[in-house]
């Protein structure tokens, strides 16, 4: 009864009805006069960014399902349950429920993850290599690609932040404070060069994790990405 309480459809479903409620909620009170002063202190502008937001994330746990229909290819279990769970700790929480500012580290320990996350992922594409070509890599080999992958996608991300920030005037890169006054100087780079020292640490981390695992052979199947026959 417990497994099929917190089995990860449960909680899939359950983070898509949090987006879907949240971005009802949005698209309403959008349109209410007295909105800014309800939804703290966020502008106007703010509510078209988290309605985006919401949509981005529904998006984002049906992309799983979409690759595997047209690639045959599907995540683990424990594998699916760390992305729901970095979904909604980062898109939901973080951004919907804005615990970015209300909580000072949160968004690095998002980015902390990301790099254990994705460095896991380097692993198992790794794996999906070797068994397609039927081949054996070198476990440093396959150690570098994974922290390199973890760091690239870390790297992708912030430049994604950039781009956003320039196209819709947001404060991804908390570039501001929470009054929409810009930080100057060093201080202005802060948030970008903690994020992505903070992804190389999970990265290192996982790296150093996997490659002991790899020597050992003794790589665990959950977290491995498998072929539908």
């Amino acid at each position: 009864m417990i497994k099929k309480i917190f089995s990860v459809r449960v909680l899939t479903v359950l983070t898509l009805i949090a987006f879907v409620l949240s971005a009802v909620y949005i698209a309403v009170l959008r349109f209410l006069p007295e909105a800014e002063h309800r939804y703290n202190i966020l502008a106007r502008s703010d509510f078209e960014i988290i309605f985006l937001t919401c949509l981005a994330g529904i998006a984002a746990l049906f992309f799983p399902a979409i690759v595997r229909k047209f690639s045959g290819y599907t995540i683990s279990n424990t594998m699916m349950a760390i992305y729901v769970a970095f979904i909604f700790g980062s898109m939901f929480l973080g951004s919907i429920m804005n615990l970015y500012y209300r909580i000072f580290h949160w968004d690095t320990f998002l980015h902390l993850l990301s790099g254990i996350t994705l460095g896991i992922l380097g692993y198992a594409i790794a794996d999906i290599v070797e068994k397609t070509h039927k081949t054996k890599y070198n476990a440093m080999f396959v150690t570098i690609f994974a922290f390199c992958f973890a760091s690239a996608m870390g790297v992708l991300w912030e430049i994604y932040e950039f781009a956003i920030d320039s196209i819709a005037g947001s404060n991804t890169q908390r570039w501001a404070d929470a009054y929409g006054v810009p930080f100057v100087g060093q201080a202005a780079l802060f948030d970008t060069m903690k994020d992505l020292i903070a992804n190389k640490i999970g990265a290192v981390a996982v790296c150093i994790w996997g490659y002991m695992r790899l020597k050992r052979k003794d790589w665990p199947q959950s977290l491995t990405i498998t072929r539908i026959k």
